[in-house]
């Protein structure tokens, strides 16, 4: 097996997609990626990065700003650790993220059965956003609005 992969140049390709690649979880998955011998997988993939092919050509780039990773994050609230207002702020921008995402999708006129199953898969959570974004601000400062307490201490001061 080693032997085959060696002979696929599969370091090397990988290293090529790796320089275009902007988000670590993306450079994390290209890393770990092992060549697959499902053809159901390998033609589902297919259909799926034909898709996005041409959702691209048609309409341009998804829209991919404001996504962060938030698996340190996820992992501290699961420890019942504290988290910071950046922290808080990138979970916000990550679910705003995937909603213009899926409104990415929901605009398009092309049919995309594959990627939409990924869209499908997406939780609603713009009221946790709503939530944070009402008490953390873009350049990640704890608002009065967070609580009534703070709000009187502030006007205190």
């Amino acid at each position: 097996m080693k032997i085959e992969i060696e002979s696929l140049e599969l370091d090397i390709v990988k290293e090529q997609f790796l320089k275009h690649c902007s988000f670590s979880l993306g450079k994390q998955r290209i890393r770990q990626l092992q060549p697959h011998f499902d053809a159901l997988w390998v033609e589902r993939e297919l259909r799926r990065v034909k898709e996005a092919f041409d959702l691209v050509v048609r309409y341009g780039n998804l829209p991919f700003g404001g996504v962060h990773d938030i698996g340190g994050s996820i992992q501290d609230a699961m420890k019942d650790r504290m988290l910071s207002a950046a922290d808080l702020r990138d979970i916000a921008d990550g679910i705003r993220a995937c909603e213009h995402v899926s409104k990415y999708f929901k605009a398009s006129e092309l049919e995309t059965p594959y990627l939409k199953e990924l869209i499908d898969s997406f939780s609603d959570h713009r009221g946790v956003a709503s939530h944070i974004e009402a008490c953390i601000s873009v350049n990640q400062e704890v608002l009065d609005n967070a609580s009534s307490e703070l709000r009187t201490l502030r006007r205190s001061i």
